[in-house]
């Protein structure tokens, strides 16, 4: 069954529809979350969450959208772990979960100024370069898997992460 046709069955309420759902994404999904937390208990506990909330609001995802479902699955499995962070933990995020190794504390300062400057500047690309340079480099997902989750070849996305980092350099170039 097609993702489309699948999504579309899940909303009229199709429990086949929901458990195809599940089998196909469940694996991307726990993968990405234990990248994530390393805590093998934590990351069910939020997969579990992640698809309740995706069976909850399946009617949000417009059909229509360029950005694939699993890309829609994954920034809910992200905004779930972030809930929970701040949640359990009083917070934001921890730094160190970057993962830019810093020999002192000035180092690290400079390396989360500049990692939240391209952030910042990375909402200045279009969608598909985006999610792609996203879905690369933070949730640090291979071409293959990023593949699974989009529905882009991988040929497609290696041309939107070379052109998103080019415009990228560009940004940075003139914020200097």
């Amino acid at each position: 069954m097609n993702e489309k046709a699948m999504i579309r069955r899940c909303r009229s309420g199709d429990a086949d529809a929901f458990n195809e759902l599940i089998r196909r994404y469940y694996t991307y999904v726990i993968r990405y979350l234990m990248k994530l937390t390393g805590d093998q208990y934590l990351c069910e506990d939020l997969t579990q969450e992640t698809f309740l909330k995706v069976i909850r609001n399946i009617d949000r995802y417009d059909l229509l959208s360029d950005a694939g479902f699993g890309t829609y699955i994954i920034t809910i499995a992200r905004n779930t772990y972030i809930d929970y962070y701040r949640k359990e933990k009083g917070g934001v995020i921890p730094f160190e979960d970057v993962e830019i190794f810093a020999s002192d504390f000035e180092d690290k300062v400079v390396a989360k100024l500049e990692y939240e400057q391209v952030l910042e500047l990375m909402e200045k690309l279009p969608e598909t370069q985006r999610e792609a340079l996203r879905l690369k480099y933070i949730d640090q997902l291979t071409l293959r898997e990023i593949e699974a989750l989009t529905g882009v070849e991988q040929k497609t996305i290696k041309s939107r992460i070379f052109e998103g980092k080019k415009k990228l350099r560009k940004l940075i170039g003139k914020g200097k």
